[in-house]
């Protein structure tokens, strides 16, 4: 049997291509780990971004910054890819042994999209069913706002919950979108 092009095979032009006669079912959105996305740089190989994450230092003076490089690939989308892997490197928690992230267990990132320099962050329901106090709650809320508008494209952060507005977290009012703040900055790091 002589062989055939992938445009010649059937079903050459549909994407996802059928398995066993039926599509493949794709979410509208994936979320990607840091060490996932990968972007190609201008000579074709992937491109080392370095990102400043926000933790809490253990000795309760406040927010300090882990640089965390990245490999990041992917042409479609590459603002939104980044702000992925950024926030998965900040949920995978800190390397230095001075800081740590309070994040409830079982947590996990559904999705980060950009529209407009709004990051719209989606978390699992586990992100509020956590026995944090009122300034650990407070402290992993910044660490996640402050890390994303340090990014040239993100402005502001909201946040949601299994796609559901809260409407304070830590006493923070998050119905509406959040700024970057120094406020919890250790003194370090304060302008």
């Amino acid at each position: 049997a002589p062989a055939r092009s992938l445009t010649q095979r059937p079903h050459a032009g549909s994407f996802p291509p059928p398995v066993g006669g039926a599509p493949i079912p794709l979410r509208d959105r994936s979320v990607r780990r840091s060490a996932d996305v990968v972007f190609f740089g201008r000579g074709g190989g992937p491109a080392v971004l370095t990102a400043e994450l926000y933790y809490p230092k253990k000795d309760g003076s406040g927010l300090t910054t882990e640089e965390r490089s990245i490999v990041v690939t992917e042409t479609e989308a590459r603002t939104t890819a980044l702000v992925s892997a950024v926030l998965s490197a900040l949920l995978e928690g800190p390397e230095d042994a001075g800081l740590y992230f309070p994040l409830p267990q079982g947590t996990q990132l559904l999705s980060a999209d950009l529209e407009g320099g709004v990051c719209y962050v989606t978390l699992s329901a586990p992100f509020i069913a956590g026995a944090l106090s009122r300034a650990e709650a407070k402290l992993l809320l910044y660490s996640i706002v402050d890390t994303l508008t340090g990014l040239d494209a993100v402005d502001s952060v909201y946040l949601l919950v299994e796609g559901e507005t809260l409407s304070s977290y830590g006493g923070v009012n998050t119905a509406a979108q959040l700024e970057f703040s120094d406020a919890l900055l250790a003194p370090e790091h304060r302008s």
